[in-house]
């Protein structure tokens, strides 16, 4: 992560904008050491990012285990800085996985348990770092139901929405905090499903090749109780001194808390394995919530 001096030695246009400053982008820029309203800044308002869609419902329905992509525009108009993401399902057993046009990328290294990320409108699930969208930006969800049963899906992204008198100024400003830092989201590698018993079943997680990974939150869902380990076997340390209990997981809609960044460098591989406390197979979906970071080592 560049310090401020070699921001300012290596990107002097840069100086007045450092990573740390992220949470307090818009409508407060950090300039020169002082914190104060944007005099660019002409309206803010609430603003929802739901589902495309012609007939204004936004609702997408899946087929019993069908699956659908479907696009989220920012209108033309304003940034949209999203903060929450929120839904209602018919069933959360839905796959999602997350395509991020402006960067060409997607948000997940698999798809993700949809019950994981999308909380409710009592607990909104907050997203691990702001993310700011261009005015045409676009994000696209692909989505699989795994309940087995139709089923309707609506979530939507949740923050502001600023006008400036300048939008290319304001995201020149901006760009470079926003280029080195991303939301992600990570889940094992492959799927994990117990049978009855007591064995021990193993599963890994991945940290790509070109960022590091910093967790701030995990979210569990699955069909009944089990105890896992986790151990980074890139650095030979254990997550645990021994097993765990499925409870000490959070759901979006626990109103779970988060921890402080915890740093998994690029090219990390965790190890979880698994004992199933069901007394039937036990499907069982982790992820790991924080942000991506960009830059190089």
């Amino acid at each position: 992560m560049p310090t401020r001096s070699e921001c300012q030695k290596y990107a002097p246009e840069l100086h007045y904008l450092y990573r740390e400053d992220i949470n307090g982008l818009a409508p407060l820029i950090m300039e020169n050491g002082a914190v104060g309203p944007n005099p660019m800044l002409v309206n803010s308002t609430l603003y929802q990012l739901a589902f495309d869609e012609a007939n204004n419902d936004s609702v997408v329905n899946l087929a019993a285990n069908g699956t659908a992509r479907r696009t989220m525009t920012v209108d033309k108009s304003g940034v949209a800085d999203i903060r929450k993401l929120k839904g209602d399902f018919t069933s959360t057993a839905v796959l999602l996985n997350l395509w991020d046009n402006e960067y060409q990328r997607y948000l997940m290294n698999n798809p993700v348990h949809a019950s994981t990320i999308i909380g409710s409108g009592t607990f909104p699930y907050t997203m691990p770092i702001p993310f700011l969208m261009h005015p045409t930006q676009h994000i696209r969800a692909e989505l699989q139901d795994i309940s087995g049963n139709p089923n309707s899906v609506r979530f939507n992204f949740e923050g502001q929405r600023y006008y400036f008198d300048s939008e290319a100024f304001i995201f020149a400003r901006t760009s470079y905090a926003n280029k080195i830092s991303r939301p992600y989201w990570y889940t094992t590698d492959d799927d994990v499903s117990l049978a009855v018993g007591n064995n021990i079943v193993t599963a890994f997680m991945t940290i790509v090749n070109e960022a590091d990974f910093y967790l701030q939150r995990i979210t569990t869902s699955q069909t009944g109780e089990f105890r896992v380990r986790i151990y980074n076997q890139s650095v030979g340390r254990g997550f645990t001194n021994g097993w765990v209990h499925s409870s000490v997981f959070g759901g979006t809609g626990q109103n779970y808390k988060d921890f402080e960044p915890m740093l998994l460098q690029r090219r990390t591989q965790l190890r979880f394995d698994f004992i199933n406390m069901h007394g039937a197979t036990n499907d069982i979906y982790i992820t790991f919530g924080g942000t991506h970071y960009y830059y190089e080592r």
